[in-house]
């Protein structure tokens, strides 16, 4: 067995690390199956998602501010526009422009095949539609839960946020929705189609093994560089060394 082999299945298999991901997941597919969620709603789920993450972040962000020893350690004169609390106000207006941009491609998918969904641009009178249906209701509260458990886990627990600074905080969030949000998209042009049930399982086990990836970069070094590896081996070594410090921060989340 090779040491990669070994690698993926310590990452992809359930442990009592990952276990809570696996449950969320499985608890996707009970909604989809016995519950007859519809196919809109895990759909409406993942993109509400990045809402989620944002608001998290949010508060993440609040925490660094007022109780990060890396963030009170910055001498006052080195405290520039991205390392005070202003940088929370302009990461909330960059952060939900990018959110509201996002919510108008899925309002296209979904305008004319969910009832009282309106114009793309409509985007908080469509949000209000869809969560007035119980079964979005379930799996957005079903999302909700699983990033708070992330969230205190990785971040707030082990108190992970006194090595930060907020200059360091800002893009975090953008590598995981960036790529989940991908993956959501192109699965909402099958979403309607006669397959959309399979449409919206292929989406729940994609999702599932992407998240699983991006746990275990953030729970492990070498995972993380890793990853890191392949995802600049065809770059020259110095664009490779300003990109893995790019996003080295941000999969540490």
């Amino acid at each position: 067995m090779s040491t990669a082999s070994l690698s993926r299945r310590q990452i992809l298999l359930p442990n009592k690390a990952n276990a809570f991901l696996w449950v969320s997941a499985l608890c996707m597919l009970f909604g989809l199956l016995v519950l007859h969620w519809s196919p809109a709603s895990v759909l409406t789920a993942y993109f509400f998602e990045t809402i989620i993450i944002g608001l998290i972040h949010v508060v993440k962000m609040l925490t660094v501010l007022f109780w990060s020893k890396a963030q009170k350690a910055i001498p006052p004169n080195k405290k520039t526009n991205e390392n005070h609390g202003g940088s929370i106000l302009f990461f909330i207006a960059h952060y939900f422009f990018f959110v509201f941009v996002q919510s108008v491609f899925m309002f296209l998918l979904l305008q004319g095949e969910v009832s009282g969904v309106k114009d793309s641009f409509q985007v908080w009178n469509n949000y209000a539609v869809l969560l007035q249906q119980s079964d979005t209701q379930q799996a957005v509260a079903l999302i909700f839960f699983t990033n708070i458990v992330i969230a205190l886990r990785q971040f707030f627990i082990p108190g992970k946020y006194h090595v930060y600074t907020l200059a360091g905080m800002f893009m975090q969030p953008y590598v995981r929705i960036i790529i989940q949000q991908f993956v959501v998209i192109v699965s909402g042009f099958f979403m309607f189609m006669n397959g959309a049930i399979v449409a919206a399982i292929l989406l729940i086990a994609t999702r599932l093994v992407i998240d699983l990836y991006l746990f275990a970069a953030a729970s492990k070094k070498e995972t993380k560089e890793a990853l890191l590896n392949a995802l600049t081996n065809k770059q020259d070594d110095k664009t490779k060394a300003k990109t893995k410090d790019m996003l080295r921060g941000m999969l540490d989340d």
